[in-house]
């Protein structure tokens, strides 16, 4: 859907906040798809979106580190909408590094390798 001047009728305004603080989010994303628009809260967790056309939209807003919330919006005119964000815990798959010393990987390797010292290379170049 594209915003076409004739069409533009509102817009809305709100604030983001921590549920568990109450403080405000600076940085959240709150996006609009069906009109891809997107923007970011202020330092007071602050966002505007202005000349909307009318009509029912999905509004989505996310931070990294909380739930995202995805609301179904009418907008007729000038809308106030606040969003309380809820921490989410990501936990991921536990993660095994394992390291190979350089004498595994020589005994491992298809072809013959024979190793040099420095030692070896300077005696070699006299």
């Amino acid at each position: 859907m594209s915003i076409n001047a004739n069409e533009v009728k509102g817009s809305i305004q709100g604030l983001v906040i921590d549920a568990q603080t109450g403080l405000p989010m600076e940085g959240a994303t709150i996006s609009i798809p069906e009109v891809k628009l997107s923007t970011l809260t202020n330092k007071s967790g602050e966002y505007t979106f202005k000349s909307l056309p009318e009509g029912t939209f999905t509004i989505m807003v996310s931070f990294v580190g909380y739930k995202t919330i995805a609301e179904t919006i009418i907008i007729k005119s000038e809308l106030s909408k606040d969003f309380s964000l809820q921490p989410s815990i990501v936990e991921n798959e536990n993660v095994t590094v394992t390291g190979v010393s350089s004498s595994s990987r020589i005994s491992r390797s298809p072809v013959q390798v024979t190793i040099f010292s420095n030692i070896t290379v300077r005696q070699t170049q006299n």
